[in-house]
């Protein structure tokens, strides 16, 4: 695990925690700069996604060695935090269970209701992105990739480090967590739910949160698949973060 910090020391700080498949450069460049003429910004790049030969575990445990970290510079509070997609569970998970204050949670994409077989699925989708890695994605991944995301992942976009375990423990990590007993110390407008219009599975998955943190705030930032904001217009998406965080 790596941790980048831009922008001068004293500001509020801001942490962004990448999704599976991906890293903090690749997600965060632009916007983490752009962030970083306001904030103190702290990006990560989890174990497995770090390049240093690191294997990802489990949620939970990349939630508390970020969490150590922030005990040890930041008194274990943040102004904002952005979790993307599994990145979300992260966030969650430190909040909740690791006792890190977080003013203002930010889930873009950040919860996906559990799907059947998880040993499967996590499989396939590990098969997928490594394909995608590779440059050789079969037509059977890039439909199911397209039907899953509503969004074709580009080689350049995904993680060069990420192993093919990597990915199926994220995957797995992801469809095993539970939502944690005491996630209603979270129910307040200044967590915001961020989606797309055509993240269908994403979109169940803040109803679901929804009946548990009835104060949560959803916005459906257009009409966009997963990560595809992020990716493809990172200056805007950097403008929704500075929104969401004072929503």
């Amino acid at each position: 695990m790596i941790f980048h910090v831009i922008g001068k020391e004293g500001r509020p700080a801001v942490l962004l925690i990448h999704g599976m498949g991906c890293n903090a450069e690749r997600s965060f460049a632009i916007p983490a700069g752009i962030l970083s003429r306001t904030y103190r910004v702290i990006t990560v790049d989890l174990d497995g996604y770090d390049g240093n030969g690191t294997t990802f575990t489990a949620i939970h445990d990349q939630a508390e060695k970020i969490a150590v970290f922030l005990r040890q510079q930041y008194e274990g509070e943040l102004y904002a935090c952005l979790g993307m997609s599994m990145g979300g569970f992260i966030a969650m998970d430190m909040a909740c269970r690791c006792n890190i204050e977080i003013q203002n949670l930010i889930l873009d994409s950040g919860y996906v209701p559990p799907l059947p077989f998880p040993k499967l699925f996590s499989r396939l989708v590990a098969d997928g992105f490594l394909q995608i890695l590779e440059g050789h994605p079969s037509s059977f991944t890039l439909h199911g990739m397209n039907k899953l995301m509503a969004y074709v992942f580009k080689k350049s976009e995904l993680c060069p480090d990420a192993s093919w375990q990597t990915i199926y423990n994220s995957e797995y990590s992801c469809m095993k967590w539970e939502l944690p007993d005491n996630l209603e110390i979270l129910n307040s407008p200044s967590t915001v739910f961020l989606h797309g219009a055509k993240e269908k599975f994403i979109i169940k998955g803040s109803r679901i949160l929804k009946e548990r943190l009835p104060e949560m705030k959803i916005i459906c930032i257009g009409d966009y698949g997963h990560g595809e904001l992020m990716f493809t217009y990172p200056h805007d998406y950097a403008e929704m973060i500075v929104s969401a965080a004072g929503a």
